[in-house]
């Protein structure tokens, strides 16, 4: 072989290698772009997740406080309805005691 085969021997694999190593930076850059955009991708559904949760706790929170209310009206109304019959009761006992004083049955 000669030093002019050598040569072009040289020469070919140095422009394989350069062309190889084109190749693979391109590979990594195409990689790299690919997980960057499925980090985007999982970061943006994790925190349209995140949102929504936050959204479902503040209903959440919202419905045991209107729970709360109705709780409260709910027995503020049995405490007046108690009081309202205690009331009418008396109201009768009355009514019914001055019947008697005053005819005598």
């Amino acid at each position: 072989m000669s030093a002019q085969e050598r040569a072009a021997i040289r020469q070919q694999s140095a422009a394989w290698k350069k062309e190889y190593e084109a190749g693979i930076t391109q590979a990594e850059k195409t990689t790299r772009r690919k997980r960057d955009q499925l980090q985007q991708q999982v970061n943006s559904e994790k925190q349209q997740h995140q949102t929504a949760a936050q959204r479902q706790r503040a209903v959440l929170v919202q419905r045991q406080a209107q729970l709360a209310d109705a709780s409260t009206t709910h027995d503020r109304l049995v405490t007046q309805l108690a009081t309202a019959e205690k009331e009418h009761r008396r109201t009768v006992g009355l009514r019914r005691h001055l019947r008697f004083v005053t005819t005598g049955h």
